[in-house]
């Protein structure tokens, strides 16, 4: 979901910043999601969606996933 605010790329630090962890504690969410190619690498620390759509439909269903699995 913090994925989610930005527009296209975004980077690694402005996720953790916006979800008050580290760049270390997001990491090894970040392979795997990179590893299931819903995410990908564009830069040196900053990553995009790989899925067509996927942050669309984040955004069109936020309320509904943060009252299911929280924030």
């Amino acid at each position: 979901m913090a994925m989610s605010e930005e527009r296209d790329v975004v980077a690694m630090s402005a996720i953790a910043e916006r979800l008050g962890k580290t760049t270390g504690y997001l990491s090894p969410y970040r392979r795997q999601l990179i590893a299931r190619q819903v995410i990908e690498r564009t830069a040196p620390g900053y990553v995009t969606f790989s899925i067509p759509f996927m942050r669309e439909f984040l955004q069109e269903r936020r309320g509904t996933i943060l009252a299911r699995y929280g924030e």
